[in-house]
């Protein structure tokens, strides 16, 4: 996050210069990046800790769902009925899988599901957090205030691991995976939501 984080600041500045926010709008900015980026990634790490891989992505697929109804509550937006019939016939099934097929999948954890549960519901309300900043700034903006900030409060969370890793033992697959993961998984993906959501709305 913190390679991500400085890559997506770069591009902010080259494509649009440095980015200027309003007073009245640091807390809902603040709120968005403490819980679309440090909680988010908190029960996403503790989700793939202690399930599989495959659990956790089920159950972020239900993202979806908690957008559109956090986004109906606040009365941010409207849902069609025929996407409503959509997001029900998804959260069936991944409720069949997962509690029909969790042996299948690596077994059933608790603390791993409901991490999970947490990364899906976390990202729902960061979606609808900021989506009235679109009016008065671009993507590219708010994906570097968020970035920058949910990372500045992340950073404390991993210092323990940091100072016990024995970097000498990192294979260098694993430093390419985290190429991968600050350049594309982060950084293009942040700005592509950001833009979709500025585009078509966060459900």
């Amino acid at each position: 996050f913190v390679l991500g984080a400085s890559v997506t600041v770069a591009v902010v500045v080259w494509r649009e210069g440095w980015p200027r926010f309003q007073r009245r709008d640091l807390p809902l900015l603040g709120a968005a990046a403490l819980i679309g980026i440090t909680v988010n990634q908190v029960a996403f790490v503790t989700a793939l800790q202690a399930t599989s891989a495959a659990n956790v992505a089920l159950l972020i697929g239900t993202i979806p769902i908690w957008t559109a109804v956090i986004a109906v509550l606040t009365r941010q937006e409207r849902v069609a009925r025929t996407l409503w019939v959509g997001l029900g016939a998804g959260l069936v099934g991944v409720t069949l899988i997962v509690v029909g097929g969790g042996e299948a999948v690596g077994g059933v954890s608790v603390v791993g599901e409901l991490g999970a549960l947490a990364t899906a519901l976390s990202w729902a309300v960061y979606s609808v957090l900021i989506r009235p900043l679109m009016r008065r700034y671009s993507a590219l903006q708010l994906s570097a205030f968020v970035m920058v900030v949910g990372t500045l409060i992340l950073v404390p969370f991993s210092v323990p691991s940091i100072l016990t890793q024995d970097w000498s033992a990192v294979p260098p697959d694993a430093w390419t995976g985290l190429l991968y993961a600050a350049l594309l998984s982060v950084t293009v993906t942040n700005i592509l939501y950001f833009t979709a959501i500025h585009r078509i709305g966060a459900s």
